[in-house]
Formats: C-alpha cells, structure tokens, sequence
C-alpha cells in the first residue's frame, strides 16, 4: 500500500428508505450499521487511524465516532465531504419519479457528469467541492488518515488520489463500513 495514501470508508449502513433517492438526506446509522462500527473497531489492524477526517452527515459522524476512543481526537467534520445533492428528488421514491419525470432522469442518468437535478448538484460539482477540501488537506493525509464519507464523495477523492478526471468517478465502488486504500497503481472496481 502507498505510503501517503490514507484510507477511505464509506459509513455503516443506516435508517435511509430502500428505493428511495437519499442523496444529502441526514439518517442515522441503524442497528446493522452500528454493530458493524463496533465490530470494525474491534478488529481494526495496526491500531486506529491517527486522525479522522469525515462528512457532517450523521451517517458519516456516527460512523467516524465508533471508531475514536475516549482519549484519541475527534474527527475533523466538513461539509465539503458529503454525498451529491441530488435536489427536489431526495426523499422520493425512484419509482415515483421515474412515472413523473421519466425524460428528465435518463437525461441525468446519461449526462450525470454535467446535468444537475432540480435544485441539486452534477457529478463535476460533486467532483470540485471535493477538490476544495482535497486541496486544503492533502498534506495533511497518509496512510494513518481515515477519510469516513459517502459513496460519491470518496469516488471523487480516489479520482483526485490517482490524478485521474472526474469520468473516472464510477470505476471505484465502496461497499458500507470497509476500509480501503486507493493505491495510485490499483483502480478498485465492481469488474
């Protein structure tokens, strides 16, 4: 594993609706979700990460802080950290939104790097506003480094970690509460 890489994890399962668009919502994280954080914490290899860094949402802190003991630093919180903003669409039923907006959803689903929900953000600003907070904590990052956020904001972090451009955001996939370290050799993907 790279030296400077540090690691990134998406948060524990929580209490988001199943078909429903989530986006920036705030759920906790569920019953599954916090045994799977004490779990974690139990078996975390080589000690704990020495510092924190994590999304303001509460799936994301309530994940961050099952990982901290009562002696270590708290996680550093930003907002820069969050999932996409998917706009007037979070909180509906995909379902429902395809009846009523069908045209408008394949549009984002072909144009998603460029096209913004109603109200919400497109890939690339996903991408920027991650950039942002990449850019004011870089050299603050290696492999004792914990970044705990969402499935879209740590796609693009692992783009920006491997210099690779924001096209590139849906060849890594994270899987709910599992530590990884993006190498700037390796590309982690569902193939």
């Amino acid at each position: 594993m790279s030296t400077s890489s540090p690691v990134l994890m998406r948060h524990a399962s929580c209490t988001e609706i199943i078909g429903y668009c989530t986006g920036q919502q705030d759920f906790p994280l569920d019953d599954m979700g916090r045994a799977t954080v004490a779990k974690l914490c139990s078996r975390w290899s080589g000690g704990l990460p020495g510092q924190i860094f994590c999304s303001d949402l509460a799936r994301a802190r309530e994940t961050a802080a099952g990982l901290v003991g009562p002696n270590d630093a708290r996680p550093i919180i930003d907002r820069r950290l969050r999932e996409i903003c998917l706009g007037t669409w979070q909180g509906q039923s995909w379902d429902q939104l395809y009846q009523q907006q069908p045209e408008q959803l394949e549009h984002w689903g072909r144009h998603w790097l460029d096209c913004a929900p109603p109200g919400g953000e497109s890939g690339r600003q996903l991408f920027h506003r991650v950039k942002r907070w990449w850019q004011d904590h870089r050299g603050l990052l290696d492999s004792s480094s914990l970044v705990v956020a969402h499935a879209g904001s740590l796609r693009a972090l692992a783009c920006l970690l491997q210099n690779r451009p924001p096209e590139s955001m849906f060849d890594y996939q994270f899987s709910h509460c599992a530590p990884q370290q993006v190498p700037p050799w390796i590309r982690v993907s569902n193939n």
